[in-house]
């Protein structure tokens, strides 16, 4: 009598999981090399919470509304005559409503940067002083 018996390598039902494996292996390196962070330079607005009454003359006040019109002594102002209307150097309170897009009120810096203007105070909301 003849008995056959099957030498198969005890690896063969392994094969297909180390295949797998090393072909996810090789997927994550791909992957990982292509999508490297990019180094980007944020700047980071400072913000100061103070609890000080605004003694500021009203000279030196611009007010922006909620649709991001301009006012300056109680005149509508564009941002073409920010040029006319300021100095350089000046000391500018600028006091937002607090609904104004973020990107109505860069509209209104950048033309104040631009002007030479690097003092200004961002006013967004006034808390009445507690008494003690």
């Amino acid at each position: 009598m003849n008995i056959e018996t099957s030498t198969r390598p005890v690896i063969e039902p392994m094969l297909s999981l180390i295949n797998v494996v090393f072909l996810l292996l090789i997927f994550f390196l791909v992957v990982g090399h292509i999508t490297t962070e990019q180094q980007t330079e944020l700047q980071i607005l400072t913000t100061q919470q103070h609890y000080v009454a605004v003694t500021e003359p009203n000279e030196n006040w611009l007010y922006v509304t909620q649709s991001g019109d301009c006012f300056y002594h109680q005149k509508l102002l564009s941002l073409e005559q920010f040029q006319r209307v300021f100095t350089a150097k000046q000391s500018l309170y600028i006091a937002v409503d607090t609904s104004l897009v973020m990107g109505d009120l860069q509209q209104v810096i950048s033309t104040l940067r631009q002007l030479d203007i690097t003092d200004i105070s961002l006013i967004t909301r006034l808390e009445e002083s507690h008494s003690k």
